[in-house]
């Protein structure tokens, strides 16, 4: 007996992609799986790609564990960073999510931003209630 699996790349990218702020020079990303109806296989890992305000690349990478986090350590103040991600499988890489963008503080933690609940998505600020 024979089974024949169609696997394919993710037809979603993956789902509730959100950034947190944690001090003055650092930035956490944050995401779900793809939902399971759109993984096409198995997931087995993330590529990401880091933006400056200006829309620079500075970092890209991959996660090939099942962490579903990434941190960035030592960056400017004051700054908006952008980030994006993408599942893959073995057949390809799925569809890139939204653009989300989350700003560093200035010095001295004097911002509108909530660093527990607040975050930025596209060019829009949103806030915890």
């Amino acid at each position: 007996m024979f089974i024949t699996l169609n696997f394919s790349v993710p037809s979603k990218p993956p789902s509730d992609v959100r950034g947190k702020y944690f001090n003055t020079t650092a930035l956490g990303f944050y995401w779900n799986s793809v939902p399971d109806n759109h993984k096409n296989g198995i997931i087995i890992g993330y590529q990401w790609i880091f933006f400056s305000s200006s829309g620079t690349v500075l970092k890209s990478g991959n996660i090939t564990d099942i962490k579903l986090s990434h941190e960035f350590l030592g960056l400017q103040l004051w700054t908006n960073y952008s980030f994006m991600i993408r599942a893959y499988t073995v057949k390809g890489y799925g569809p890139w999510s939204a653009l989300i963008t989350q700003a560093t503080d200035e010095a001295g933690g004097n911002s509108a931003l909530n660093a527990e609940t607040d975050f930025i998505v596209g060019n829009t600020r949103l806030f915890s209630c």
